[in-house]
């Protein structure tokens, strides 16, 4: 009789336990399985069947009622650990997909404990519910953004373990697949880069400044840049970027201008050889405004990658670093975290801009070198016909870089310069000889200019059926009636230093392109004009 009260008020215990345990778990939503081994049977709470979408009538309580609803992708898995769980003692904490009421897959976190016998048998099993799907879903979406930039990322401690990894948009075969769990110098294909990896984290996580260091030479290796930052008190992400293709530039960039100088030199020499070291002035002062606006270019293309947005990648890593453990309810509770992914979109947007203006001033670095490549080539070559390539574009803008390159800014020589200049559609010829033309009728006009009373320089653009012409005129020394027609010969000069050969390369070149060149004047101290008479469209 004694046992028969014992058995009953054991039950009593475990109804009232049960009952505390429902209320419990109802203020956090939660639902819980009760699931008798030895009797074979299983309370489903009203809770537990809420969270599927059913009423408490709906569903048939059965031991195995939780896996008709289990996703049978998910299922074999869950299995294998649940029984893994009742014999052997494991804990037992997964996630899985279940189907709801309404023909959508929730994702439910179990978490579950086992009840044995005195003996170790296993007696009860149970088991609590949490509906964790809309977590689950922001970090999908939150790892579909970070997939989305191509930076490969590492979450390493300080003693070489990797907790996390993010594989880059391409391979920078520095680990092995795999590596997250093991140890950074077991895994890591250049021991070499592990080791300044590892106390680049040791000295981000002692210090929490940003270690920044660059492996690899770029040429026969990849050569990455590696970010790292402090994510916790002993331990650090490593963002690393293949910047492989940038060091390649900037070491053709430093070719190109290695190049550009010792042809300077070389033509210099080559002037003063011949007795010409006035073309090399010139020649050098084109140079020389062209490499101003080179350099321009090369700090607006520093000031955006000094000014970069990719540091906000750092700060988005440290901040849900820092809420690892309750990510899901940061990004879709905490007022901080719901604005992380509309942070995201916005620095991606940031970061494709900035590469839209680094390669805009890398565009116009280029032009520059360029042009400064065709200048040396032509006045080495002086009258020699130089086999350029056409293109279309604006006259109006070649005039503009003529200006620039003749002397920067007229008004410091107390010259008014006017421009006319007609609308006119695209043309195609070669650009950098006609450039050559202007930027030598331009310094001629400067030069007449030097004992004018009235300084004054004209340039006009013109269009005439299917050519167009350019007029250079100036208020100037004028030319004599006489010299009109030996101005274009080689060697011809008025000039007490001048060589005669800068006139007559600009009437080849015209002639070149199917055009001409001509002048007029008034005479002595009445001014000259010089027309460069080109066709619309290159003959083919």
């Amino acid at each position: 009789m004694s046992q028969q009260h014992a058995t009953l008020d054991s039950l009593a215990g475990q109804d009232e336990s049960r009952v505390l345990l429902e209320l419990l778990l109802s203020a956090t939503n939660d639902g819980f399985v009760d699931w008798d081994l030895h009797a074979g049977v299983a309370r489903y709470s009203p809770r537990w069947k809420m969270l599927l979408g059913y009423e408490e009538h709906e569903l048939t309580e059965t031991p195995d009622l939780w896996k008709t609803l289990s996703h049978p992708d998910d299922l074999p898995r869950i299995e294998e650990m649940m029984r893994d769980h009742i014999e052997n003692v494991w804990p037992f904490s997964d996630h899985w997909r279940m189907r709801h009421r309404n023909g959508d897959w929730r994702w439910m976190l179990c978490r579950s404990v086992i009840i044995r016998a005195d003996d170790g048998t296993p007696r009860r099993a149970v088991s609590v519910y949490t509906d964790i799907t809309d977590r689950v879903r922001a970090e999908e979406r939150y790892r579909a953004l970070a997939n989305g930039i191509p930076d490969a990322i590492l979450r390493i401690r300080n003693d070489g373990l990797v907790l996390d990894e993010k594989p880059g948009a391409s391979s920078l075969d520095l680990v092995d697949q795999g590596v997250v769990g093991g140890k950074l110098l077991d895994w890591a294909k250049d021991r070499r880069w592990a080791e300044k990896t590892l106390e680049a984290v040791a000295s981000a996580a002692r210090s929490g400044e940003v270690v920044v260091f660059e492996h690899g030479d770029g040429e026969s290796e990849l050569c990455v840049e590696i970010r790292v930052v402090k994510s916790g008190d002993d331990e650090a992400v490593c963002i690393a970027r293949d910047v492989t293709q940038r060091k390649q530039a900037e070491r053709r960039l430093l070719e190109s201008l290695e190049r550009l100088h010792r042809t300077q030199r070389q033509l210099m020499e080559a002037s003063h050889r011949a007795g010409m070291a006035e073309v090399a002035s010139s020649v050098l002062h084109n140079v020389g405004n062209v490499l101003n606006s080179v350099n321009v270019a090369a700090s607006a293309a520093r000031e955006i990658v000094e000014g970069s947005h990719a540091g906000g990648v750092t700060k988005v890593a440290k901040l849900l670093r820092d809420h690892q453990d309750d990510l899901g309810r940061f990004l879709t509770e905490d007022p901080k975290g719901k604005k992380v992914i509309e942070f995201l979109e916005r620095l991606g947007e940031a970061l494709r801009e900035e590469g839209g203006q680094v390669r805009g001033e890398l565009e116009s670095l280029q032009k520059n070198v360029d042009h400064i490549k065709v200048i040396v080539s032509m006045q080495q070559s002086h009258a020699r016909s130089h086999s350029g390539i056409t293109e279309c574009f604006a006259p109006a803008d070649v005039v503009e870089d003529a200006l620039k390159l003749v002397a920067g800014n007229w008004d410091s020589g107390g010259i008014d310069l006017t421009r006319d200049l007609a609308p006119l559609p695209e043309v195609e010829t070669d650009r950098h000889k006609l450039l050559q033309i202007l930027t030598n009728l331009l310094g001629n006009a400067r030069q007449a200019l030097t004992e004018a009373t009235e300084k004054r320089v004209t340039v006009r653009l013109l269009v005439r059926d299917d050519r167009f012409a350019i007029e250079v005129e100036d208020t100037g020394m004028g030319i004599s009636e006489e010299n009109l027609t030996k101005i274009f010969q080689h060697g011809f000069t008025t000039k007490r230093e001048g060589h005669g050969f800068g006139l007559h390369s600009s009437a080849l070149a015209a002639r070149s392109l199917g055009g001409s060149l001509t002048a007029f004047s008034g005479g002595p101290g009445r001014g000259a004009r010089f027309v460069v008479e080109l066709p619309l469209r290159a003959s083919r």
